[in-house]
């Protein structure tokens, strides 16, 4: 129809009347797609601010379980520890106690119960539109980093675990085995004697020990980078 009447105009020699009609045409152009680029933004607002919801989520949970394990691990560290010095003294009069024998006689275990997780609500951005949804390009390459710390400490925690030491299979006669009649599970004692007198053992419960404190290292970074995330994440969120 504006076309019709720009011919019309034109065969009239109308000019101000074609330069308004051209002029209707821009600005309706101009409009329609700053209407639709307007949309586009608000739809990618509203994406963000659903992920950094989810983001938020995520990381809370993360940081929850991962603190716990921190915790655990550090418990333990300290534990063996204990267990560790008994062993090294020569003070007849100090005996390990029942949970200071249980870790030492299970320390070849104690570092493969912790892991390294992504963020599966990352992931899943990553997988369909991208992190480049984010305006904040500083939290952008944050994810990135901690995903890719993630797969290093599970690399790491891997390398670490796999050459401890199983006291209890390598030492039958220093940590003997029983199974008793009301527990599903195999119970080792510690002849403390023995482990005192047996270097081997007192080197490998030590190598252990700093394999533990590898993974807790490890898990410390983990509470860390998880803890920054969050607090750029609740920055996003209240702007």
């Amino acid at each position: 129809m504006i076309l019709r009447r720009v011919i019309k105009h034109f065969r009239q020699q109308e000019w101000t009347a074609i330069f308004l009609d051209f002029l209707i045409v821009v600005v309706g152009v101009f409009v329609g797609l700053q209407v639709s680029n307007w949309n586009e933004l608000r739809g990618d607002q509203e994406d963000e601010t659903a992920f950094l919801e989810r983001l938020a989520s995520d990381i809370e949970t993360e940081l929850k379980g991962t603190e716990t394990l921190l915790k655990s691990a550090t418990a333990d560290k300290h534990l063996l520890e204990q267990a560790i010095f008994i062993v090294q003294s020569n003070d007849t009069d100090v005996v390990l106690t029942t949970e200071q024998c249980r870790i030492a006689w299970q320390s070849h275990v104690l570092g493969g119960s912790y892991a390294f997780n992504r963020l599966l609500s990352v992931e899943a951005l990553s997988q369909s539109r991208g992190l480049g949804i984010l305006s904040d390009t500083d939290l952008q390459l944050a994810l990135i980093s901690y995903q890719r710390a993630m797969d290093y400490s599970a690399n790491l925690a891997n390398f670490i675990i796999s050459d401890v030491k199983n006291l209890v299979d390598d030492y039958p006669e220093i940590f003997p085995r029983t199974l008793l009649p009301d527990v599903s599970s195999r119970f080792a004692d510690c002849q403390l004697d023995a482990m005192r007198a047996s270097r081997a053992v007192r080197n490998k419960l030590l190598s252990n020990h700093g394999r533990l404190g590898g993974i807790t290292a490890a898990i410390e970074k983990q509470v860390k980078l998880l803890r920054q995330l969050q607090s750029m994440v609740k920055r996003n969120t209240r702007q």
